[in-house]
């Protein structure tokens, strides 16, 4: 036999190691390709070189040694880096290494043993879109290497939404939580707060603006009892509907005092002082109250008995301003019945008293309007106050 005729008698029949130098002389004998170098099992696998690739079937761990030792920056096609890592012969540790010098992204985990998924992840080798965090997430649960993970590659799945809630929940407290929320990558879920509890003050804000809190009383309490108050005009906002139950929100100072300085529609402030109990409020929510219902309820909005109870809890300046404001509204014997109930007020119908007010347009106004119905019977200044006197007999 000649040389050439020996050499591939040798190769062709698999009598060689699998090393740098011998695969150097298979690439220049038969193929003389750069591919051979920069993908070499896909070139082998493509180019049906059927007894190099027996030989590599039989010595897969060598084979996949000297890839990893010769070469730092592979290209192999997919389907071919997977044929490789199912080899069950190949040691585990060669697959990760191997995992390392591929350039090539999977575009999903199907064919590949779990074993190599947190590599994978570590090497961020597999193409960033939810349903591949989905599928590692029920796998691993939400590990460090997924939440790295998600970090990295944040700008390519912002374009994605998020098609498990028990994810969504676990995503919420990551820390682009807000950059996923804005951009609509948890829109198909709403949310409760008991499933919020690990999450931001900004991220209960966010989810709020962006109306994905269910829209349940439960929700308005929890949000009370977190202390997240300044929340809960928008979420009112959101939530109210016919459907809407406001009688199962508990309704407190902090919570009231904020939905009345809020910029929330009328109508449903209008709805809560309805049902609010004001004998469990303290006097700065009550003057609140008194100055909005003033200002904007209408008589027919009103229950007298409540109006009655307002009024007799106010100081002098809120009750004044109510007077004022639906003092047309009134029956003598209303006013003569709320006056008497107001520990400041009452005082204007006994007449040996001669009670002091604060000098201003409105206390004018308020006394002014007694007289006309005839219930004191005139005042003066003082010492800078008013001074009334009552009459002598209603």
């Amino acid at each position: 036999m000649e040389n050439n005729e020996v050499v591939e008698f040798i190769f062709k029949n698999g009598y060689f190691e699998i090393n740098e130098n011998n695969m150097n002389i298979i690439n220049n004998l038969y193929f003389n390709d750069q591919d051979f170098q920069l993908k070499n099992y896909t070139f082998i696998k493509e180019n049906q070189c059927d007894w190099l690739n027996d030989k590599i079937y039989e010595d897969i761990n060598k084979y996949v040694a000297y890839l990893i030792e010769n070469h730092t920056d592979l290209e192999d096609t997919l389907i071919y880096i997977k044929e490789i890592l199912s080899n069950d012969e190949l040691e585990i540790k060669l697959k990760k290494s191997l995992i390392e010098i591929e350039k090539t992204v999977f575009t999903d985990w199907k064919n590949v043993e779990t074993d190599l998924w947190n590599k994978i992840i570590d090497s961020n080798k597999i193409k960033a879109n939810w349903e591949n965090v989905l599928v590692y997430y029920n796998e691993f649960s939400f590990d460090e290497k997924i939440d790295i993970f998600i970090a990295s590659n944040k700008d390519q799945l912002i374009h994605g939404k998020v098609q498990s809630k028990e994810l969504a929940i676990e995503l919420l407290s990551h820390k682009n939580a807000n950059l996923f929320l804005t951009n609509g990558v948890f829109n198909d879920f709403d949310f409760d707060c008991k499933e919020l509890e690990n999450s931001s003050d900004e991220v209960f804000a966010q989810i709020i603006k962006m109306d994905l809190l269910r829209h349940v009383p439960e929700n308005y309490n929890a949000l009370l009892q977190l202390g997240k108050i300044n929340l809960i005009p928008e979420f009112l906002s959101n939530a109210f509907d016919d459907e809407f139950n406001l009688e199962e929100c508990k309704f407190e100072n902090n919570s009231i005092y904020v939905i009345l300085k809020s910029n929330l529609d009328v109508n449903i402030k209008k709805k809560i002082i309805q049902i609010i109990d004001f004998e469990e409020l303290d006097v700065k929510c009550l003057n609140l109250i008194a100055y909005f219902v003033a200002d904007y309820c209408k008589f027919a909005d009103l229950n007298i008995s409540k109006l009655k109870m307002l009024l007799s809890c106010l100081d002098e300046a809120s009750f004044i301003h109510v007077i004022n404001s639906k003092e047309e509204y009134f029956s003598d014997e209303t006013i003569i019945d709320v006056l008497q109930n107001n520990e400041l007020f009452s005082s204007l119908l006994i007449f040996n008293k001669r009670p002091k007010y604060t000098i201003n347009k409105e206390t004018y106004l308020f006394l002014d309007k007694l007289i006309r119905r005839g219930i004191v019977s005139s005042y003066s200044e003082k010492n800078g106050s008013i001074i009334v006197y009552p009459k002598k007999r209603l």
